[in-house]
């Protein structure tokens, strides 16, 4: 392993990423900036005692009733700043957990982060034990590679440049590209994939936003199969993976959703294995879906659009009558549109049994307002079909042409979908605005117009979401189906909304 000053280097990113020194494996060149997609350590210097991010509390006197973070505001900008360097390091890199050092002027503390989070040991001064660092990173450079915290069943992919260029053209990936070998449980034994590395980096370690996607296809007999997508997200323990609930809507014969390839919960080994169960209660759930399709805003014309909402509810109500399965995380990010022009429900990764239903989930835009202002309610079918209600109005509002100047989206956009703030007992609530929408004659901005007619602001949508309690018709969108559409193409909204507030 060998050291380098990586603090005048600048990852390219949407956020800087300039940690103080990183550990490279020996060999590995690091290029002119730092390459957090190689570097197995980050080790960051804080000038002042103010600053270290995390406070040291006697076990002995109940110090596990005290949080490990620190309050002042300098200790928060450095959590910021160290969380920064991990979530890159990990969201480029294939990894179950990665360690860092932060050096604070003559003491020093190590952190372990995973998708449950960080643990952090005491403060000691490495001028007094120097041995104790000094141990440290000579244990740490003559740990396997499994042991630093890298995932195993992922590696690049040993293929001729032959065979290496037939599943670029299948992913319709660029000469060159890298491609890695994707280890997927399956019943008859885990099944090869190869794709390239995942194409945009999470934004955190835990939750919904450290799920991630990429298109694969396998490799069988000199010749590369179908495209298909590779998910992985971390299944927390207790909650049931997406595969098992493909499996059971599968059986039940669910229309509109993606056909399921292979998939489940991937595992280390040994030792590995027992320090990641003790500190994470999170595993690593893979999964293959045979298919890669158009996302929602991505539609034609209105009548794709609707029909696509229309199928992915019909997929709802057959899995909840059928299967006795609620979703619980309709979003404009879980539907997709295939070749014919159908909608297909994605994502049952938050999904439950009716006999297990739980407190609430979703995304925060497409949840329902009930939710919104009562966080911890029971997620009900109601909730669901709201939801539907606001994929529809949110893409209306960021994607279809009309008079409506941008700012004043944006601003609609943000009263109607992502406006919150805390409570008395220190819970994010909101949906206020949806609440009043729904209840009122209009749904959509008072004199909201498009540049050519369609069907989608008639009379009937309005009536489908008068009552935000009592949504109970699923025929509503199929009717509007039929009617007239409009094309997006001269709207003066972004082709892709990068951000809630379609900036």
């Amino acid at each position: 392993m060998i050291f380098a000053d990586t603090s005048s280097d600048l990852v390219k990113d949407t956020f800087p990423i300039k940690p103080d020194f990183a550990l490279y494996e020996e060999g590995v060149v690091a290029p002119g900036e730092m390459d957090v997609s190689t570097a197995e350590l980050c080790i960051e210097l804080i000038p002042s005692m103010s600053c270290d991010p995390f406070e040291d509390t006697d076990l002995s006197k109940g110090g596990f009733e005290y949080p490990l973070e620190r309050d002042p505001e300098e200790a928060k900008k450095m959590q910021g700043k160290i969380t920064a360097y991990t979530v890159a390091q990990v969201s480029s890199q294939f990894r179950f957990f990665a360690f860092s050092v932060v050096v604070v002027r003559d003491h020093a503390r190590f952190v372990r982060w995973d998708r449950a989070g960080a643990v952090a040991s005491a403060r000691f001064n490495y001028v007094e034990n120097s041995n104790i660092l000094v141990d440290f990173f000579w244990r740490f450079s003559h740990l396997s590679c499994e042991g630093r915290g890298h995932d195993p069943s992922v590696s690049p992919a040993n293929l001729s440049e032959e065979d290496a260029q037939k599943i670029r053209e299948i992913l319709d990936l660029e000469a060159g590209t890298a491609l890695f070998a994707f280890e997927v449980p399956h019943k008859d034994g885990n099944r090869l994939f190869y794709g390239p590395r995942f194409s945009f980096p999470v934004r955190s370690l835990i939750g919904q936003l450290s799920t991630r996607t990429v298109p694969v296809c396998d490799f069988v007999k000199g010749k590369p199969g179908k495209k298909a997508l590779l998910k992985e997200y971390w299944r927390l323990a207790g909650m049931r993976g997406e595969v098992e609930f493909y499996e059971h809507l599968i059986k039940h014969d669910v229309p509109h959703i993606a056909p399921l390839v292979c998939g489940g919960d991937e595992h280390l080994s040994g030792q590995s294995r027992r320090i990641h169960t003790l500190f994470s209660h999170r595993y690593l759930h893979r999964l293959v879906l045979g298919f890669v399709r158009r996302r929602l805003t991505q539609f034609k014309r209105t009548r794709e659009l609707v029909v696509g909402i229309f199928h992915a509810m019909e997929a709802h109500w057959k899995a909840f009558e059928k299967a006795r399965v609620l979703h619980r995380d309709i979003s404009v990010n879980n539907i997709l549109i295939d070749e014919n022009g159908k909608g297909v429900l994605i994502d049952w990764a938050l999904a439950v049994l009716l006999d297990d239903q739980g407190d609430s989930n979703g995304t925060w835009q497409f949840m329902s307002a009930e939710l919104l202002k009562n966080p911890g309610q029971i997620h009900t079918l109601q909730d669901d079909i709201e939801s539907f209600v606001h994929v529809l109005g949110w893409t209306i509002l960021c994607y279809l042409p009309g008079p409506m100047d941008e700012v004043s989206r944006k601003e609609w956009v943000w009263l109607l979908y992502d406006c919150s703030w805390t409570n008395e007992r220190g819970q994010e609530i909101g949906g206020q605005r949806k609440t009043m929408s729904l209840m009122l004659d209009h749904y959509l901005p008072r004199g909201f117009k498009l540049w050519e007619h369609s069907a989608i602001l008639l009379s009937e949508y309005v009536t489908a979401t008068r009552q935000p309690r009592e949504i109970n018709d699923y025929t509503t969108l199929f009717e509007l189906s039929s009617r007239k559409d409009c094309s997006p193409r001269r709207c003066s909204m972004p082709t892709r909304c990068t951000g809630t507030l379609c900036a």
